[in-house]
């Protein structure tokens, strides 16, 4: 009890991810393409969004693993690392609770949309490509050249997007837009991603309160939907002679008014 205790307050008092601060919502498909159009291997960028890899697993992709369908794509048997088996848990001397742990490939097969930006360029891309779709011959270390070739990209200002890219942006993005424009729940996102934790999910793919606007907008049925903020510029009073020297309203009648004015009486009265 002590330990979970423990557990809690740590989790309320650490950081923020950067998933957690920058993957608020989707940052819409026009940015996604400005990084496609920006980097200088526009391929990767693609591969990054679409299939929502980890890195390492991207650069595991092979040809033979991408297969065409009439209306969408499929990629099959993509490689998941970063997941384990545990196999026994301890207190260590400092009273830290510890587990041993043993790596677990295992692998996913999910479709792209067709109809997706830029997915029937991946895919051509990959057909043209013997053997693995992502490597740098003349690169000893393959993760770190795929992280220099994303983070060196210049992108333009945006709330949903830092400075400095990085491949795990992409893999949060790309839940985000499963979630916003397709709908799926956090079941449908878990099968996709082949995530076992519904903690997992809701880190890459909770709803912002941007999302929570939309949804209450749309239950409402308020249209148009507020694409960005409204801001109500409110103006100070005037002052009291700046009230006192603008122009009075005329409050005496002309003698055309009275004589009109004084028949509607009379006539009123009869």
């Amino acid at each position: 009890m002590i330990e979970d205790r423990k557990e809690r307050k740590e989790r309320r008092e650490r950081k923020e991810t950067r998933i957690e601060q920058w993957v608020r919502t989707f940052v819409g498909w026009a940015f996604i393409k400005e990084v496609v159009h920006l980097s200088d291997f526009p391929e990767l960028i693609m591969g990054l969004f679409l299939t929502g890899g980890r890195a390492s697993e991207i650069l595991d992709l092979t040809t033979r693993m991408f297969v065409e369908y009439d209306t969408y794509y499929e990629v099959v048997d993509m490689p998941v690392y970063k997941r384990f088996d545990v196999l026994d848990k301890y207190i260590d001397s400092e009273g830290k609770r510890r587990w041993v742990t043993e790596l677990v490939m295992e692998r996913r097969t999910f479709p792209i949309l067709k109809s997706e930006p830029f997915s029937s360029d991946l895919f051509n891309y990959a057909r043209k490509c013997q053997g693995k779709l992502y490597q740098w011959n003349e690169v000893k270390n393959q993760y770190w050249q795929l992280y220099y070739r994303v983070h060196k990209i210049s992108v333009p200002d945006n709330p949903y997007a830092p400075k400095h890219l990085f491949p795990h942006w992409f893999r949060g993005m790309r839940a985000a837009q499963l979630r916003c424009e397709y709908g799926m729940d956090i079941d449908q996102i878990m099968r996709f991603f082949n995530w076992e934790s519904y903690d997992t999910a809701r880190h890459y793919a909770g709803m912002s309160s941007w999302d929570l606007a939309m949804v209450m907008q749309e239950r409402a049925k308020i249209k148009p939907r507020i694409e960005q903020p409204t801001v109500v510029v409110w103006e100070e009073p005037k002052k009291e002679e700046e009230i006192e020297s603008s122009p009075k309203p005329k409050t005496r009648l002309s003698d055309d008014e009275y004589e009109k004015l004084k028949k509607e009486v009379l006539e009123s009265e009869q």
